[in-house]
C-alpha cells in the first residue's frame, strides 16, 4: 500500500537528505523541495525542510583506539528542545547514517534539564544515554560538538530604533531644567514604564508612536508631580511625523532616558538568548529554562515555591500580564533600569552577569 511505502521512504531518505550538510553534499535547504514533491504525503507532522534546526558534528569522547575516528551529526529542534544523532559510516566507498539516538527531548544527568542552544556549540559535551546503535547499544558515549550550524535557525527582526536627526536636537530645544524634573519623575516608582506601555500596545507595527492627546493622560496619570503647562511644554517640543504622531524615542530623549547603541545591543542579545525558538516572544517556560528561581533567597528560606518566584520574576517585565514577554516589554524595563547607571560600562556588566552574555557563569548561578 502506498501509505506504507511512502512511510519506508520517508525511514530511508529523511536522515541522509537532512545530513547532507555532514556529508559535503548539497546544502540542506536544496532539498527541500525535492522531498516535498518525492513523498508529499509522508506521515511528517511538520516538513523537515520547514523546521527550525540547528546542525552540529561531534566525536566520541575516549581513548579507545576504536572510537578515535569516528563522526556524528546531529539535529537540534529549539521549538521542541528535541535532538536527534546518528553516525556517520564509511561502507564500501560510501557514507551510511546509522541511527544512535532517536529524536526526543534529552536531559542532562544529575540536573534533570533539557539541552539549550547553549549547550550545543563547539567544544560542549553530550550526555544522552545508552544509544540504540548496535555497534553500542546500551553503552553511553559522551559526545564532544566539533562543528555547530546555526544557518536554518529562524531569524527574527526585533523592532530598531532608527537613526532620526531630528532626535538629536529635541533635548537641546529643552528650556534650563525640564529634563532633569522629567527625568527624575519618570524615575520615581518606575514612572516611565507606564507612560511607555501606550507606545507598545498602540502600534502593533513596532513603531512606538502615539498621537499628542494620546500622550497627555498617561502622563497626567503616571507623572502626578507634572502640572498642565509642564505637560504641554513636553508634548509641543517632541517633534512629529506625517500623521501627528510623536515617538517613544523623542520622549526618552527628552528625559534623557533614551540608551546609547551599545546598551540597546546588550538588551537585544540577552532577549535573543533567551528567546530560544525565536518566535519574538519570551514565555513563561523559556524565562524557566535561563532563570533558576532554587537560588532565590525566599525560596532558599521557603518563603516562595519556585513557581511563585518565576511568576515574580516575569511580572516586572510582563506589562500586560499575559504571561509573555515581548521584546519592547523587554526594552522598556531595562531602559528604567538603564536610566540608574551612568557608566555604559556599569550597564553591560549587570547584563552579562544578569543573562550571562560572557558566559563567564560556569556554575549554572543564578542561571542554567
Amino acid at each position: 500500500n502506498h501509505f506504507f511505502a511512502a512511510l519506508r521512504v520517508t525511514v530511508w531518505l529523511r536522515l541522509p537528505l537532512a545530513y547532507s550538510w555532514a556529508l559535503g553534499g548539497p546544502q540542506f535547504r536544496s532539498h527541500c523541495s525535492f522531498l516535498d514533491a518525492l513523498i508529499p504525503s509522508a506521515p511528517m507532522a511538520v516538513p523537515l525542510c520547514d523546521r527550525n534546526v540547528m546542525k552540529f558534528r561531534a566525536r566520541v569522547k575516549t581513548s579507545a583506539i576504536g572510537d578515535l575516528h569516528r563522526e556524528f551529526a546531529g539535529l537540534y529542534y529549539p521549538d521542541t528542545r528535541s535532538l536527534e544523532v546518528s553516525e556517520l559510516r564509511t561502507v564500501v566507498k560510501s557514507v551510511k547514517l546509522l541511527p544512535m539516538y532517536p529524536e526526543k527531548v534529552y536531559t542532562k544527568p544529575g540536573t534533570g534539564d533539557t539541552y539549550v542552544l547553549e549547550d550545543l556549540m563547539v567544544g560542549a559535551e553530550l550526555r544522552l544515554g545508552p544509544s540504540i546503535s548496535q555497534r553500542d547499544d546500551g553503552v553511553e558515549k559522551i559526545l564532544v560538538i566539533t562543528e555547530a550550524d546555526l544557518s536554518e535557525l529562524k531569524r527574527v527582526t526585533l523592532p530598531s530604533s532608527p537613526v532620526d536627526p531630528s532626535a538629536e536636537s529635541v533635548a537641546r530645544r529643552a528650556p534650563p531644567g525640564l529634563q532633569q524634573t522629567l527625568f527624575q519623575e519618570l524615575m520615581k516608582d518606575a514612572a516611565v514604564r507606564a507612560v511607555a506601555y501606550p507606545f507598545v500596545v498602540t502600534e502593533g507595527s513596532g513603531a512606538r508612536k502615539l498621537g499628542q492627546a494620546q500622550l497627555r493622560q498617561p502622563l497626567q496619570k503616571a507623572v502626578p508631580a507634572l502640572n498642565a503647562a509642564i505637560i504641554n511644554q513636553v508634548i509641543q517640543l517632541l517633534p512629529t511625523d506625517r500623521r501627528g504622531l510623536v515617538s517613544l524615542e523623542h520622549l526618552l530623549d527628552l528625559a534623557g532616558l533614551k540608551m546609547s547603541h551599545c546598551r540597546r545591543q546588550a538588551v537585544l542579545q540577552a532577549f535573543t538568548k533567551v528567546d530560544y525558538n525565536r518566535n519574538g516572544v519570551i514565555s513563561e517556560d523559556e524565562f524557566a529554562v535561563f532563570y533558576n528561581a532554587a537560588y532565590h533567597p525566599r525560596v532558599v528560606t521557603g518563603e516562595r515555591a519556585e513557581r511563585e518566584q518565576l511568576e515574580a520574576f516575569l511580572a516586572n517585565f510582563d506589562f500586560d500580564r499575559d504571561g509573555r514577554v515581548t521584546f519592547a516589554e523587554f526594552e522598556d524595563y531595562y531602559t528604567f533600569v538603564s536610566g540608574k547607571m551612568d557608566s555604559d560600562d556599569e550597564f553591560l556588566q549587570l547584563m552579562d552577569r544578569a543573562w550571562n552574555l560572557d558566559k563567564r557563569n560556569l556554575v549554572g548561578i543564578p542561571f542554567h
